[in-house]
């Protein structure tokens, strides 16, 4: 089967679709993945041909993102992420899309969309990764008009998620996504060896999340580390945590370093609340700070509240 996927937003967006999309291409199926260019390196490093959605940078993105620094509002603040960045992405994909739809046989997105070819829906799956303010909001953007072409599959856990069996037997849990590292990846000696030494650390990572002053973060955090007696680690991500007055001492700074790894190894984690590091927080089984950005990683803030 021929599978397109279509994924737009932030890197913990584009890692689940491509989780995805190497696990339907080692179950037999041809895959290609539209994106947005500047993920065009790592989905062809992964062996999985790949699509140009849009024509925005990564910085031009970002740039995005950080203009809604001043709105505190969650809800305005994701509305305008989608007025802003998503629908111009998606306005100028109308060919591409249109014209790689035509030779799929199945269409999955992240964006609660479908392909209408020959008049007919193209089978499909909604996949949900974002816990909704209220259930009675599902409805809104479920699958239910397209008379059982699309499949619900929700990547959370239904335990943390709807403990309470209310989201209907249509949507079908999966639990959180995750693969096991083949290897490939090793750690610098610097970060091993402070890793060695006690007591375990406080990591940092805000992910792809920008929507903050990143300087006066990192001071905060760094002092804050200090006043407690406790030694840190902070991930950069795209916020540039880690590109100016990286601190010393008992607090570190470090790039891109995978979180399966990483967590197992602290003693705390404090993060913005993606579905993706909610996800290895959990199975690292450590306790968590969450500073959300967005509506969606406020929910499941309460949810590990609640837990």
């Amino acid at each position: 089967m021929r599978v397109f996927i279509l994924t737009l937003g932030t890197r913990g967006d584009f890692e689940l679709f491509l989780m995805l999309s190497r696990e339907l291409r080692r179950r037999g199926h041809e895959v290609i993945f539209g994106t947005s260019e500047f993920y065009s390196a790592r989905t062809r490093e992964a062996g999985i041909e790949w699509a140009p959605i849009g024509s925005s940078s990564q910085a031009e993105m970002v740039s995005i993102l950080q203009s809604l620094s001043p709105v505190s509002d969650g809800i305005r603040r994701t509305r305008l992420y989608y007025a802003r960045w998503l629908r111009p992405q998606l306005s100028m994909a109308q060919e591409q899309i249109t014209t790689i739809a035509a030779t799929a046989d199945y269409f999955i997105s992240n964006l609660k969309m479908v392909v209408q070819r020959a008049g007919r829906t193209l089978p499909g799956a909604f996949v949900t990764y974002d816990p909704p303010g209220d259930v009675r909001d599902l409805p809104s953007y479920g699958s239910q008009k397209h008379e059982g072409k699309i499949l619900e599959l929700v990547a959370m856990n239904k335990q943390l998620v709807d403990p309470q069996d209310l989201w209907g037997e249509q949507y079908l849990f999966t639990g959180f996504w995750g693969e096991e590292r083949t290897g490939g990846w090793e750690p610098p000696q610097e970060l091993r060896v402070f890793l060695e030494e006690s007591p375990p650390p406080v990591v940092v990572t805000m992910g792809s999340m920008v929507m903050f002053d990143a300087s006066v973060l990192l001071r905060n955090l760094s002092q804050a580390l200090r006043l407690c007696g406790q030694r840190g680690i902070i991930v950069g991500g795209w916020s540039g945590l880690c590109e100016t007055d990286a601190p010393g001492g008992p607090v570190r700074c470090v790039g891109e370093v995978p979180y399966d790894w990483l967590f197992p190894k602290a003693s705390c984690v404090i993060h913005h609340g993606g579905c993706g590091t909610v996800a290895a927080v959990l199975r690292a089984g450590i306790p968590s700070i969450l500073l959300p950005q967005i509506t969606c990683q406020e929910h499941f803030g309460r949810m590990l509240l609640k837990e």
